[in-house]
């Protein structure tokens, strides 16, 4: 895998997408922070910007902060900059928002995995606009891993990070990704009648 401009272009972005997680993990012990239906219900909107950067243990933060790795490796060409951080914060954002319309059974919400599937959706759409073939592989790979999410029980991994391999997320996670590439694709075909900035 070789190291682009990119790459070290978007250094900075990723380190901070990084360290936010591990950030939130600490500062909530001492603030409510994690996604929990009933609080936000009461009035604690917040959570829904923070309660998916969270994690059930060291082992699930780790998991999903390879892969994180790995999606930056992959794919810093087509969410260079500080871009990665701002779709990460749309989607957790996004995911949270759908859990607590759609999913009433959820109460608690752990982990990054759901926004990670976004990502990884994203990415493909962006990909397929620029009309790389192989994003067709991408988006075969993304629907067959929803496909093994609903039809089996991931025991290992349930085992690892202490808690239920949240799959229900998993979907909203791709779904919020692929409308978010696929808004910013129709957004900037927009010819503005007025200068965005002078």
């Amino acid at each position: 895998m070789l190291i682009t401009h990119n790459h070290r272009r978007s250094l900075p972005a990723f380190l901070v997408t990084l360290a936010l997680p591990c950030i939130l993990q600490t500062a909530a012990l001492f603030f409510p922070l994690a996604y929990e239906r009933h609080a936000i219900l009461a009035g604690q909107w917040w959570l829904l910007l923070t309660g998916g950067w969270l994690h059930h243990n060291l082992p699930h933060l780790l998991l999903n902060q390879a892969a994180l790795a790995l999606l930056w490796l992959w794919g810093a060409d087509l969410v260079s900059g500080w871009r990665l951080l701002f779709v990460l914060i749309a989607l957790v954002t996004a995911v949270d928002l759908e859990l607590l319309l759609f999913d009433p059974a959820t109460l608690r919400y752990w982990g990054l995995s759901a926004a990670l599937h976004g990502l990884f959706a994203y990415m493909t759409i962006k990909a397929l606009c620029q009309g790389e073939r192989s994003a067709l592989i991408w988006a075969a790979m993304l629907i067959l891993k929803l496909w093994f999410d609903y039809h089996r029980v991931d025991q290992y991994t349930a085992h690892l990070i202490g808690t239920r391999v949240h799959t229900f997320s998993h979907l909203l996670g791709a779904v919020s990704g692929a409308l978010i590439g696929i808004c910013c694709k129709l957004g900037s075909r927009i010819k503005y009648p007025f200068p965005l900035s002078r």
